[in-house]
């Protein structure tokens, strides 16, 4: 059994395809998140572990997902949650507080930003 970084969400063609460190790069090797897991029959559990050079964009992994020992896909879990979407309108403030070391001197900073969402000029109210 192994078990694969997926590109999209379980909800997309069960995964998509394989998450890739380099997009133009090889889908086999030292560019993919492949793991070889033991499956314990007993405690209905799986382990393993794999270990590559860089980190795994967060933005660009969804899901990961189970392989059988013939390659068919049997399972999958999204790794990233759907997250709420923002009004067009909304804003926040930042506040930060510095203090320099071995000093009585501090600073700081408060920042406030608006966002609101342009509408396309030819687009109904």
């Amino acid at each position: 059994m192994t078990a694969h970084a997926h590109a999209m969400s379980c909800e997309v063609d069960n995964g998509g395809p394989h998450y890739l460190n380099d997009v133009t790069g090889l889908d086999s090797g030292d560019n993919i998140l492949q793991i070889s897991l033991q499956f314990d029959a007993s405690t209905s559990k799986a382990t393993g572990t794999v270990t590559r050079p860089w980190l795994t964009d967060y933005e660009r992994a969804g899901s990961v997902v189970l392989h059988d020992s013939s390659g068919v896909r049997f399972a999958c879990c999204n790794l990233v949650p759907n997250l709420p979407s923002l009004p067009d309108t909304w804003s926040a403030t930042i506040e930060a507080n510095f203090q320099q070391p071995d000093s009585n001197i501090s600073y700081t900073m408060l920042r406030k930003e608006w966002y609101h969402k342009v509408k396309p000029l030819n687009s109904q109210p």
